[in-house]
Formats: structure tokens, sequence, C-alpha cells
């Protein structure tokens, strides 16, 4: 009887996974003929088949992205698969034939793709969690009250690069591109003010974002904000005021929960903001939502994994197919592409972290990506169980995003996470501000996958 009931449990989540992701993936459909592909025909952006091979594929690549996706968060690790089905996976349910140079077949690769990719990562996790709860113990030497300090410290020398760096700033929407490209110049690659104000930009503020809901410190969200806000003045970005605000959602289901439920609420997020861009799409004609954060979050995802994979699909041959593109060695695969597809060298055709390093470095660098990342969420997940360390929740959704469209090695490096996960290993946390004392805490062991103590506190004295 109970197992009876735990599958119809089983069932039911997912069939509710599985209606909301297919509801998402049509609206993005939707969008995308009526207005973002006649407005983006110029960026190659090709009408879309619909015949009833590609309606099947349709079915089952949302059926897999269903079986993919988490229903709850239960560790670190769950981040990765449920913002790597959300954000990356679910944009070719739709969008695998916007390049026109991927065909069915191409379509088809790529689902099995990503299935194989995430179904690894998902076994890596496991065995590597085992190995650091049976063979690792850390120190820490700092509390987590002193976490702001250091990343309001972060914050003010990103405020000051860009202020020394004589680029000029505005609020306009249509020039925003133009502030990026000019951005370039005043931020060179590979400078240490870059890396700075990147790391500040991508990385700082939107976990300063997630603590200060988290905590319920309202003046760290109003920095984090304003911070965001500045380098969309600077150099017209708009992802980074996107993940401050996402952040700060989470943070805030942080604080009323164990956040279990994440997955669904942050995929009803999405489906709403689709319905508004349909609704005001309908209404007026035309929809801001739609042209400015739909075409880039998710039309534009698809588009660029279709070019990754068909470029992988003509010319990865041999060597090639274990080692990357000699084409495109010695530069950034993405740029590599930016210039293949657009014919821009200054085009930067940026993908989820896996398509890339599988251009890069072919099936090696795949799957030493994928061990990595493994790896980094496997020492969130020790944080999270062994040391009840909830604010790494944040720092995982958030590198778990970084990877939707960055190498890993960028997200890690680039844009803090690196730094900021190891400022997170040296503080311990304050047991006093829940209103919990240190023995209590101890006796009653790691935190379970639920959120609770993995072992009671008379369990714990008998031990």
């Amino acid at each position: 009887m109970t197992i009876g009931l735990e599958t119809m449990v089983i069932i039911n989540r997912f069939f509710k996974r599985y209606l909301l992701i297919s509801g998402i993936s049509l609206m993005i459909y939707l969008l995308y003929v009526y207005q973002i592909q006649p407005r983006n025909a110029y960026m190659k952006m090709e009408p879309l088949d619909t015949g009833f091979p590609e309606i099947c594929l349709w079915l089952i690549w949302n059926c897999i992205t269903a079986l993919l996706m988490p229903s709850r968060l239960e560790k670190p690790s769950d981040c990765f698969l449920m913002t790597y089905s959300l954000f990356v996976v679910l944009c070719g349910a739709s969008m695998w034939g916007a390049s026109g140079i991927l065909d069915i077949s191409g379509g088809i690769v790529l689902l099995v793709f990503f299935t194989i990719s995430l179904l690894l990562y998902r076994i890596l996790v496991i065995v590597l969690e085992n190995f650091l709860i049976t063979n690792v113990r850390m120190i820490y030497f700092l509390r987590t009250s002193s976490y702001a300090f250091p990343l309001l410290i972060l914050l003010l020398i990103g405020v000051a690069v860009g202020a020394l760096s004589g680029q000029s700033g505005g609020f306009d929407l249509a020039s925003s591109y133009v502030r990026r490209i000019s951005g370039r110049a005043h931020f060179p690659t590979g400078a240490l003010t870059t890396y700075l104000f990147v790391m500040a930009l991508n990385g700082v503020a939107p976990f300063m974002a997630f603590l200060a809901t988290f905590r319920r410190k309202p003046a760290l969200l109003i920095i984090s904000i304003l911070f965001s806000v500045y380098a969309y003045w600077l150099i017209g970005t708009k992802a980074p005021v996107l993940m401050v605000g996402l952040l700060a959602f989470v943070g805030m289901i942080f604080r009323r929960s164990d956040g279990a439920k994440i997955p669904m609420r942050v995929a009803m997020l999405i489906f709403a903001l689709l319905a508004f861009a349909l609704a005001e799409f309908f209404t007026t004609g035309y929809s801001y939502i739609s042209d400015y954060f739909i075409r880039r979050a998710f039309s534009v995802v698809g588009q660029l994994q279709a070019v990754y994979a068909s470029y992988i699909l003509q010319f990865f041959q041999g060597a090639e197919l274990l080692l990357g593109s000699a084409s495109a060695s010695g530069q950034s695969a993405s740029l590599f592409l930016g210039n293949w597809y657009y014919g821009n060298e200054s085009t930067n055709a940026n993908t989820n972290t896996l398509l890339y390093s599988m251009l890069q470095q072919g099936l090696v660098g795949w799957f030493v990506a994928i061990c990595f990342i493994s790896v980094v969420f496997s020492l969130m997940n020790y944080l999270y169980t062994q040391r009840r360390t909830r604010e790494v929740m944040g720092l995982a959704f958030l590198y778990a995003l970084l990877l939707a469209e960055q190498a890993y090695s960028t997200a890690f490096l680039s844009s803090g996470i690196g730094l900021l996960l190891v400022l997170m290993t040296l503080f311990k946390l304050d047991f006093r501000r829940f209103g919990v004392n240190r023995e209590t805490a101890e006796l009653q062991g790691p935190i379970a996958s639920d959120g609770s103590s993995a072992a009671s506190l008379k369990t714990a004295i008998k031990g």
C-alpha cells in the first residue's frame, strides 16, 4: 500500500512538471513565431518547421526535460539539475531548429547529449559526496555574521574599477548593445581590473542579494540592486539585474522554508513571465518583455545550441572528436563560433558550459567539465549536509545559472564562485542566530536531504 502511494505521488509530480514544462515550451515557440523571428531574421533566426516528426520530438523533449528536472531541491547539487533543465535543455525543445542549419537528426543527437551529460553528473556527485563524507574533515575560522564585509569590499572595488575605466554610461535600452561593445575596449580580457569588475557583477552582487533576503537584511539588497543597475548604466548588461532579482527571490523562499519547492516555483515564475509577454504582444502588437528578455534567455540560447551541435556534427572526426576543434584552438570557442556562424569576429556566441567544452576540447574536455562541476557541487553538498551551511544553496544556485552560459572555469574563477566558495569553507555557522546552542546542534548531527537533522538527539547520545 505504501509503495503504491509513493509511486502515485512520484507520477503525480512528474505529470505536473510535464504539463508546466510543455506550457513554457509552447509559449516560447509562440513568441518566437509571432515576434522574435520576424524581428530578428537579420540575426539568422530562421522559421521553425512544425511537421509530424518535429512535433513528436517536441513531445519527447518535454518529457525528458521533466524527468531530468528535480521536483525538489534537497541538496546544492540539485540546483545544477534544475537550472540546466529549465534554462538549457528546455530551450532546445522548441528552438533547436532556429539556426536553420540543424536537421531533426541533429536535434535528436543534441537531446541525447544533454541526457547523457546530466545522468553522468548524477552518478559522479553520488560517488564524490560519499567520498567527502567518509574521508574529509574541514577546519573553519570565522562566523557567518562576517559574510557581508568581504562582499561589500569587493563591490566597492568593482565600483572603483568602473569609475576609473573611462567608459561612458547611459540608461537608453536602444544603446545598451553599443555600450556593451564599447565596454570590451575599456575592460580588456585578461586584465586584473576586468576580473575584479566581472567578479563583483556576476558573482558577488547576486550572492549578496540572496544573503539579503535569506537573512532579512534590506540594506544588502539595496546595495546589490544599485550595483547591478550601475553596471547596466556603464556597460549595458541586463542579465545581472535579472540575476540579482532571481537570487533575492530564491533567498526569500529559503528563509521561509527549506526551499524544496523552488524548482516548481521557478518554473511557474518563467511561465508567468511568458504569459505576460504573450498578453503584452496580443494586446499591443509588440512585447518589450519578449524582445529584451525572452529572446535572449530562451530563443538565442536554443539557436546557439543548434549552431554548436551543427558544427560538431559537420566537422568533428577522429582526433577532433576526442580533443576538440583544431580551428578553435588558441581562441575562445564562443568567438570562433560567432565568426563562423555570423561572419563577425567580435560576436561572442556564448553557450552552456558542456557544449562549449565539447567544441573547445572534444570528448576529453566534456568529461573533464562534468568531473569538475561534480566535484564543486559535491563539496557544496558536504558543506550543506555536514557543516549545516544553508547559505551554500545560494552559491550553488548562482553557479548553476552561470554554467548555463559560461565555461565552467570562467564561471568558477572570473565570476568569483571559487573565491566565494573558499570564503564559505572558512566560516562556521553561528548557531545562536537560529536559537540553537552548539552542543545541541552537534548532537543532532548533519542536515538530512529534507533539511531536518540526520540523526535524532537520542540516537546521537547513544552513539
